[in-house]
């Protein structure tokens, strides 16, 4: 029987963090070192030696956090030739309402979504460089090599 996951309950948040913990275990992800500003734990997969996807959990310690304002992210992260990482995938975040295992689920679902899209993301023509999609819907190189261009 599917067990509703309650924010408010210690016991409800430790589970649905176990839960997700195993997906993410199964799934071959690994946990992040400790990223500067944050408590919660992250998990990644590299699909390659430049692109990997991140799961923002909201796991803190051994249990979700309480607040049901914030929700598990999932995204793919590129790293650029100096270094730095650009986010080239994002996908809808995954609220915490509902059955635990539904919850895992779409998770899940997420991170598949993300990996197939940051796997084969479409390319800058000039650079190679994977493109993303800009907040007012353009399309721009991550290594943003125009403005390299630009510079010179």
């Amino acid at each position: 029987m599917p067990t509703l996951y309650n924010p408010d309950d210690h016991n409800s948040r430790v589970e649905l963090a176990i839960a997700l913990l195993q997906k993410l275990e199964a799934c071959q992800f690994q946990l992040e070192s400790k990223e500067e500003g944050t408590t919660e734990k992250i998990y990644y997969r590299n699909i390659n030696d430049k692109i990997r996807v991140v799961v923002y959990t909201t796991i803190v310690g051994r249990q979700v956090r309480s607040v049901g304002k914030d929700a598990i992210r999932i995204c793919a992260l590129y790293k650029t030739n100096d270094g730095n990482e650009r986010g080239i995938v994002k996908e809808t975040r995954v609220n915490r309402v509902g059955n635990i295992e539904d919850i895992t689920q779409r998770v899940y679902e997420r991170m598949r979504e993300v990996w197939a899209r940051a796997g084969r993301p479409l390319t800058c023509r000039h650079c190679g460089a994977p493109v993303f999609i800009s907040v007012k819907g353009n399309s721009v190189c991550a290594e943003f090599c125009w403005k390299k261009k630009e510079e010179k």
